[in-house]
C-alpha cells in the first residue's frame, strides 16, 4: 500500500519539540504544508508541557537531546498523565544518536518508536501514519 493511499495526516493535531530551530521549521513545513496537519512546535519541554492540555495534540515528535530538560523528561511526564489527557498519545523520538543504547533508553521512557536523525521525511510518515492506524484499531478493539 502507497503513502498516499494509507491514513491522512490532514487535521491530525501534531506536536513537535526540538530545540533546533531548523528542525522545527522543516518538520512543520513537511506536516503542515504537505500533509495539512496542525501542527504546533516548541523549542523546549517546559513551553511544550505548558500548550499540552490546551492543544490536546493526538502525536507527539520530540527530539531526545536538547539543554535543559530533554526528550525522555518529556514523555515521562506526558506518560504520567491520565489517559483521558493525552497520556497513552503517539510518541515518535527523534535524535543523532543512532546507538541501540540510546533508542532503548527511549522506548524504555515511553516513546512508541525512535528515528534517527538525519531523517528520512518519507520514514517519518510511514511511521506516524503506523502509529495513527495502531490507535484506532486499539481503540476500536477495547469499545
Amino acid at each position: 500500500m502507497g503513502i498516499e493511499e494509507r491514513f491522512a495526516l490532514q487535521g491530525v493535531k501534531i506536536l513537535v519539540v526540538d530545540d533546533d530551530p531548523d528542525s522545527c521549521e522543516l518538520l512543520e513545513m513537511v506536516l503542515q504544508v504537505y500533509e495539512e496537519a496542525e501542527v504546533r512546535v516548541f523549542l523546549c519541554v517546559n513551553d511544550a508541557l505548558a500548550d499540552f492540555s490546551q492543544f490536546q495534540p493526538q502525536v507527539l515528535i520530540s527530539d531526545i537531546a536538547m539543554p535543559h530538560e530533554d526528550g525522555t523528561t518529556l514523555i515521562r511526564a506526558v506518560r504520567s498523565l491520565p489517559v483521558e489527557q493525552g497520556g497513552k498519545i503517539p510518541a515518535i523520538a527523534l535524535s543523532a544518536m543512532a546507538r541501540e543504547e540510546d533508542r532503548q533508553i527511549a522506548l524504555e521512557a515511553g516513546f512508541d518508536r525512535y528515528l534517527v536523525k538525519p531523517m528520512i521525511f518519507e520514514e517519518l510518515l510511514s511511521t506516524l501514519r503506523d502509529l495513527l492506524e495502531e490507535t484506532i484499531e486499539v481503540s476500536r478493539s477495547s469499545v
